[in-house]
């Protein structure tokens, strides 16, 4: 069912180096709008199409109401667009589901998040918009496991067990493969409790 995305999403699929705490150049990852749904589509995941979102700036590119990605339910339906929303379904059957089967024993049920979408600058950099303002970065904080264990970036960065904290660190670094931006408790103040993904087009991968 995903091999569409293999083929057709090679634009989502670097961080320009990987390296940790590197950042790099600019590159173009938004799909057009009938393309970036066909792909959402493909892959499973369940979601609505949103005939508009945002205004000024703050506009989203093909914006979708993400409920559900291949395998794992958001927490709550989440606004987004589904250049991001594609990235995530790869994500999730790529690197979420086998890194919880293979540290936590279990899959992961559901995906708790503090959002997508949200008209506003960048945190520490008031000049430029966030990649929230246009609803193409995500900041997930949470996994709830099949066996109803909940995992919580905050609590397993560090101080979890030694599972949780490689299915964590794991996934974060992994999360570089996928996304341009990839933000953990160790890169800030602000990312204490969750890992911040966009799609932009700067790269950053900071573990």
């Amino acid at each position: 069912m995903l091999s569409v995305l293999c083929g057709g999403m090679l634009a989502l699929a670097g961080c320009g180096g990987g390296g940790r705490g590197r950042g790099g150049g600019t590159r173009q990852v938004r799909l057009p709008a009938a393309e970036a749904y066909r792909l959402l589509a493909a892959t499973g995941a369940r979601f609505d199409r949103v005939s508009s979102a945002g205004r000024g700036s703050c506009v989203i590119p093909a914006p979708v109401r993400l409920r559900s990605l291949p395998i794992a339910t958001m927490s709550s339906p989440v606004l987004t667009s589904a250049n991001l929303a594609v990235a995530l379904a790869r994500f999730e059957v790529q690197a979420i589901q086998p890194l919880a089967v293979k540290w936590l024993g279990a899959q992961v049920r559901t995906i708790g998040h503090y959002g997508s979408y949200a008209c506003r600058s960048m945190t520490g950099n008031g000049r430029r918009l966030s990649l929230h303002a246009t609803g193409e970065a995500i900041d997930l904080a949470s996994f709830t496991l099949t066996d109803g264990r909940v995992i919580r970036v905050k609590e397993a960065w560090e101080d979890g067990t030694r599972a949780e904290r490689r299915f964590v660190q794991d996934l974060a670094a992994y999360a570089c493969r996928y996304f341009s931006v990839v933000l953990t408790p160790h890169s800030d103040s602000d990312h204490l409790d969750h890992l911040h993904l966009d799609i932009g087009p700067w790269t950053l991968c900071s573990l």
